[in-house]
């Protein structure tokens, strides 16, 4: 993971996402970070290669499955944004909105805006999404 750091950073090293993600992904699965995860995911969004999303929706879908609201979060990004998946506002909006409840993610609340405000330009959707 701290080598994961360098080569993300370019720290020492020249940098190189593609070697700090995998080296990441190795620290992830060795689950001896905690952290190592969100860095991976990170990293892969920030490749801005259709295999890195391709892999970010991959993981993402199958941590959101034990109800992982940081992968949810990603997910709602790649379905926002249409990455590696078809753009889908309504699913992008209900993903960040269960990222937003699970309260780890400090950006999901205002992506979560974003998201609403977009499908406001197109139809009257806000109603659909209570907030506390």
């Amino acid at each position: 993971g701290w080598l994961a750091r360098l080569y993300r950073d370019g720290k020492a090293v020249d940098r190189d996402l593609f070697k700090a993600a995998s080296l990441m992904d190795e620290a992830r699965l060795g689950k001896k970070l905690w952290w190592a995860k969100d860095e991976y995911l990170n990293i892969l969004w920030n490749l801005h290669t259709e295999d890195g999303y391709k892999t970010l929706y991959s993981v993402c879908t199958e941590l959101s499955e034990s109800g992982d609201t940081v992968a949810k979060g990603w997910l709602a990004r790649l379905y926002r944004d249409g990455k590696a998946v078809d753009r889908d506002l309504f699913k992008a909006a209900s993903l960040m909105d269960e990222a937003r409840l699970g309260k780890k993610l400090w950006w999901a609340k205002d992506e979560l805006d974003e998201i609403l405000e977009l499908l406001d330009n197109n139809v009257n959707s806000a109603h659909l999404f209570e907030f506390p």
